[in-house]
Parts: structure tokens; C-alpha cells; sequence
């Protein structure tokens, strides 16, 4: 699994978290088999800070305009969830409360993971 945190984004008022912390905090409360790691752009720039979280063959998420200590903790909760999930797919109302008007995107994973396993082919 892996967790992307946006580097361009700058919060919109003082004294929200920075990356920094969210990356800090993230890696204190995941385990060690969770990659979190720090990249230029998410494309969420109007909702700063922006999180991005996918494993092979399961839904990805981005999460924006994660602003407190609440979000992060939040996120780590939902980061559980994921893993437990077969799909990673979940709906509003299962993710962590403080999560549910930060949903940006939910992707569906690819149902090809590599072309051994097509039927297409």
C-alpha cells in the first residue's frame, strides 16, 4: 500500500497542519508495511493538504483538505479499513466521519492485474 502526500499544497489559513506532520503522523500510526511518501502534486490544489491512497488491484482514494490532527487520525483509522478490504471499496457512511466530506476521488482498482489474468486475452 501505499500513501501520497502532496507537497505543493499550502494550507489555505495559518496554523492548519502542514505535510510534514501529516506524513509524521501517518507513519507513527501505520504499520511498517504501509510506503508513505511525499509527492509534488496530487492535483487537488483547492483543497490543500491532499492524500492519495491506492494498492494494487483495489480502489484508490483522494482525500483533500486535510486540515488537523482529527483528519490524520481519521486517515490511519480508514487505512485499517482499506486493508482489511478485499476491493478497498467503500461508502461514505463506512469511512471514518471526519473522512466523509474529504473524498475527492474513488477510483475503481483494475480488474487486470497484469495479462496473465485477463480473459481477453
Amino acid at each position: 500500500m501505499i500513501i501520497s502526500v502532496c507537497s505543493r499544497c499550502k494550507p489555505l489559513k495559518e496554523g492548519l497542519c502542514r505535510q510534514k506532520f501529516v506524513i509524521d503522523e501517518l507513519k507513527a500510526g501505520l504499520a511498517i508495511d504501509v510506503q508513505v511518501q511525499e509527492v509534488r502534486c496530487l492535483a487537488a490544489c483547492d483543497q490543500p493538504i491532499s492524500v492519495g491512497i491506492s494498492e494494487l488491484g483495489k480502489a484508490s482514494y483522494l482525500f483533500g483538505d486535510i486540515t488537523s490532527q482529527e483528519h490524520v487520525s481519521a486517515l490511519v483509522e480508514f487505512v485499517g479499513q482499506y486493508q482489511k478490504s478485499k476491493n478497498g471499496w467503500t461508502n461514505s457512511n463506512e469511512r471514518p466521519k471526519a473522512l466523509r466530506s474529504k473524498t475527492v476521488a474513488r477510483i475503481p482498482g483494475s480488474l487486470l492485474q497484469n495479462s496473465k489474468d485477463s480473459s481477453l486475452t
